[in-house]
């Protein structure tokens, strides 16, 4: 991973949060229980966030079926505003807001965009500051390898 710009986790606790989806419904970390979840913090406002969406739009429509959750947390911004953005870009993976910045605190996500890969476990396992091309081949059997190894154990 770190040959793709990820900073290893020391296999850091499980962070839990309760944000809500674009449509209202509460989810936490256990929603995602039993996938590896690419969780990346992101704003409209943010242009290297804008520039990375479409890669990780074709990541997850290509891994989605595999056991890869990727989802946005939209940080500080109001649910029609962000509502306005996705329907604008066809952005189809999940989608929910921290209003409050307290999920983004709690992660330590200081700039944007940040991502976290989160274990099957919800284990964070690596991180990546600023924007990456998600739909690289080497991110994609990166990837690939990290959802058939939840399968597999």
């Amino acid at each position: 991973m770190a040959d793709l710009g990820f900073e290893p986790a020391k296999k850091e606790a499980r962070v839990d949060f309760e944000l809500a989806a674009l449509d209202g419904t509460p989810r936490t970390l256990d929603d995602y229980a039993g996938s590896y979840v690419l969780l990346n913090f992101w704003a409209t406002w943010c242009a290297p966030c804008r520039i990375e969406m479409p890669a990780l739009e074709r990541l997850h429509l290509e891994l989605a079926d595999h056991g890869l959750r990727v989802v946005g947390v939209d940080v500080g911004e109001e649910t029609a505003d962000v509502e306005r953005f996705v329907k604008e870009t066809g952005i189809t993976f999940e989608i929910v807001i921290d209003a409050d910045l307290s999920t983004g605190r709690v992660y330590a996500a200081r700039s944007l965009p940040m991502t976290y890969i989160l274990d099957p476990e919800g284990t964070i396992v690596a991180r990546a500051i600023g924007a990456r091309e998600w739909d690289s081949e080497p991110m994609r059997n990166m990837f690939a390898a990290l959802v058939e190894e939840g399968t597999a154990g």
